[in-house]
């Protein structure tokens, strides 16, 4: 799932654009070694939200009415079937409301999903065993912008823009393990694992509003807790980033009102740090395995599908929905859009595979790795919860 931010943040309409500029000032905290990563520390100055509470395997969450399982089976309509469900919200133990869903993220091994959602500056990470009734574990946080598991799977990190730190998590226990700041850096709002797990990029922005937007893109030596140096630098807004599980190449789809086309979608080199290519466009969603990409059209209602080998352009199709979110699966053959419900298409043909008309808008899909499920967060009116859905994919 490629990491995009929301088209209106605060109020709980979740898309894939963003407006926002991205990224706060960091210093260092205490460094660890991993994967025995030393203990957060507990001397940093006092910031603007309490340490997180975490959460033991089988301890319910210490905000009872935040997490419920919500078991739907046999919903169906045709390639989509519901396996079950959790509800969020509508509060947490301190009143604040967290119905706005964030990001969510699959573990590498298929068993874990992470979500996370935000109110009134505060966050809340939750961690499902999809074969579980309830959560892993949960933990209120800063307002976590992006989340990402490391490729075995045993470290959560959140990219925590306030008070600006990059927290990294025991994916199974919910300990919180360590917490980063930058020294000149700052904590960006999309975050990407090295296959070391050792090695993280994050993404932000500077200049909203101003003469001179700009991308960049860090490094960030994990053991030492050092920021390495910029990766990327391009002019434009940064509305969403996504890198290959290799890691040898970056998408970015930035925005620069300034420059002839407005909304262009970057493929960068990482080894040599160069841009390979760029084509008009907003990124909906990117396959890490083969380098898909799916792009959303000026009107938002066409589809077009490159691929990140030469920037070419391999099928264009018109949907039947104004969609907030976006999917494709790990081999590139699959296309899940949320919005005023939930529908499946074939990237390859541009056929449509299956829908499902939700009540409550779809803000957040995301396939599982290994293609067998869909993971769903929708949202409830105000007041109301916001719910995460599994859906089992026909064969």
């Amino acid at each position: 799932m490629i990491k995009t931010r929301s088209l209106v943040r605060g109020i709980g309409q979740i898309g894939v654009l963003l407006l926002l500029s991205a990224g706060a000032k960091c210093g260092i905290l205490p460094s660890g070694t991993m994967p025995s990563l030393s203990p957060a520390s507990t001397s940093r100055p006092a910031a603007t939200v309490a340490l997180p509470t975490t959460v033991s395997p089988g301890i319910p969450p210490p905000f009872p009415t935040t997490v419920q399982q919500e078991t739907v089976t046999g919903e169906t309509s045709g390639a989509l079937t519901m396996v079950t469900g959790w509800n969020l919200g509508p509060t947490n133990r301190t009143g604040f409301d967290h119905n706005y869903f964030d990001d969510m993220a699959w573990s590498p091994n298929n068993g874990a999903l992470a979500i996370t959602t935000f109110g009134d500056n505060m966050g809340l990470i939750v961690v499902y065993d999809v074969s579980l009734p309830e959560p892993l574990w949960s933990a209120e946080t800063g307002l976590s912008y992006s989340i990402e598991f490391s490729p075995d799977g045993d470290i959560l990190a959140a990219g925590n823009i306030m008070p600006g730190l990059i927290q990294l998590w025991n994916g199974r226990s919910g300990h919180l393990d360590l917490e980063i700041e930058g020294n000149g850096c700052r904590v960006g709002t999309f975050l990407a694992f090295y296959p070391d797990k050792k090695t993280m990029l994050t993404g932000y922005d500077v200049g909203a509003g101003g003469e001179n937007p700009t991308t960049f893109v860090n490094s960030w030596d994990l053991e030492s807790g050092q920021c390495t140096g910029e990766v990327i630098r391009t002019d434009g807004l940064l509305r969403a980033f996504g890198v290959d599980r290799a890691r040898q190449w970056a998408v970015a789809a930035v925005l620069n009102v300034q420059a002839e086309v407005p909304e262009q979608v970057e493929v960068w080199d990482l080894p040599t740090r160069q841009r390979i290519c760029a084509f008009p466009g907003t990124i909906a969603a990117l396959s890490r395995e083969n380098g898909t990409i799916a792009v959303f059209g000026d009107d938002r209602r066409r589809i077009e599908i490159w691929t990140v080998a030469g920037c070419r352009l391999l099928n264009s199709f018109r949907i039947d929905m104004k969609p907030v979110s976006a999917d494709i699966s790990f081999d590139g053959q699959m296309l899940a859009l949320g919005g005023d419900g939930l529908q499946l298409w074939d990237v390859v043909t541009g056929v449509k595979l299956d829908e499902f008309d939700e009540v409550m808008s779809v803000m957040g899909v995301a396939f599982s790795p290994n293609g067998h499920h869909l993971a769903t967060v929708s949202s409830a009116p105000p007041g109301g919860r916001t719910r995460v859905s599994l859906w089992a994919l026909a064969p």
